[in-house]
């Protein structure tokens, strides 16, 4: 009888622990930002320029503070951060909105590739000009700090940046390569 029980057991505890596994076995992610099947599983994640210019903007309002911006910086940060965010959504915006029309030519019989090709052209044209205007708002970000809080916000980065700077979390220091050489004394 006992044998019976610890056999049914066993087998119970088998089968959970087989349909435990059976979700990550359904849905893996794969490596990167978890794209699968060619889409985004993150559409609110941002990348490249927008990441880096929401980033800095973000650490300025926050450390606004020990950076010693003035109430008149402050404000041109938080009206740069809403221009920014106002043209990337009408941006993002009329880029749907191609990509629709592309969409929808493509449904037809007989597909124009003309003007399909002219829509493919706006569509890159508008990234272009996502792009180069992002950019303007680093620069802008940057021109807003006198040149006092800029060196106070590279030390800023250099203490408190944590990967990069060898912070909490780092592997700096954990493993010398052979270009540290030998110590001589």
């Amino acid at each position: 009888m006992r044998e019976k029980n610890f056999g049914a057991a066993v087998l119970v505890a088998v089968f959970v622990m087989i349909a435990s596994a059976a979700p990550v076995w359904a849905n893996p992610l794969m490596c990167g930002r978890g794209q699968q099947d060619g889409r985004d599983l993150y559409p609110d994640q941002k990348n490249g320029f927008e990441e880096e210019f929401f980033k800095k903007a973000q650490m300025l309002l926050k450390h606004q503070e020990e950076l010693k911006l003035s109430v008149e910086q402050v404000g041109k940060v938080k009206y740069l951060k809403l221009n920014v965010k106002k043209d990337l959504v009408m941006k993002g915006a009329q880029i749907k909105v191609i990509g629709l029309d592309v969409q929808s030519l493509l449904w037809e019989d007989a597909v124009d590739v003309d003007q399909v090709n002219a829509l493919i052209e706006q569509k890159y044209d508008i990234k272009k000009a996502k792009a180069k205007m992002l950019v303007k708002a680093l620069s802008d970000l940057n021109n807003i700090l006198t040149d006092e809080q800029k060196k106070s916000l590279k030390d800023f980065y250099k203490n408190k940046a944590g990967w990069r700077a060898g912070g909490h979390g780092s592997m700096k220091g954990f493993m010398k390569g052979p270009e540290d050489g030998p110590k001589t004394e």
